[in-house]
């Protein structure tokens, strides 16, 4: 559970095995509308992968205009720094999976 009025999240999750794509989702889903900056590290995670991004991406409130975001050491083994990025980086992902079939 997150407050509705909740305007700033950190969450560092380094190396945490319990972490993974459906935890990703399930916090993405739940983030507040009032989110007007999300830090997020997810290094070493490696129940995170593409799939959890694109989720992260497609969940993002409107109201966050400051994003961070690490996932160093997963599939994805990139750093984010702003909302654009993230999309983009989805976005690709979403596009190479359309392309080879999947």
């Amino acid at each position: 559970y997150l407050p509705r009025g909740l305007r700033v999240l950190s969450l560092d999750c380094l190396s945490c095995r319990a972490i993974s794509d459906a935890g990703i989702q399930h916090l993405a889903c739940e983030l507040p509308t009032s989110l007007t900056k999300l830090t997020l590290h997810f290094d070493m995670c490696a129940g995170v992968s593409s799939a959890g991004l694109r989720v992260l991406a497609q969940h993002l409130p409107e109201s966050v205009q400051d994003f961070r975001g690490t996932f160093l050491g997963t599939t994805i083994n990139g750093s984010f720094n702003s909302v654009s990025e993230l999309q983009q980086a989805a976005s690709g992902t979403t596009q190479l999976l359309q392309w080879f079939g999947f």
